[in-house]
């Protein structure tokens, strides 16, 4: 049976992972590539959850606001 994952969570895990990234490389240099291994998933999942780079990192900056 698969495994539920709320993809809410999910996706609040996988901005965080990329904080780590981001915390040690500048934004501008950061490939999409770096981020998803990072985060433990392909290139193409990312691009499921954040539609841009610059989506993921809007993101990041509205969740560490909360």
């Amino acid at each position: 049976m698969p495994k539920l994952v709320d993809p809410v969570q999910y996706r609040k895990e996988l901005l965080w992972k990329a904080f780590d990234v981001l915390a040690e490389t500048s934004c501008a240099k950061v490939t999409t590539w770096q981020l998803a291994k990072a985060m433990g998933i392909s290139t193409g999942a990312m691009y499921h959850y954040f539609p841009s780079k610059q989506a993921l990192f809007e993101q990041l900056v509205e969740e560490m606001g909360q």
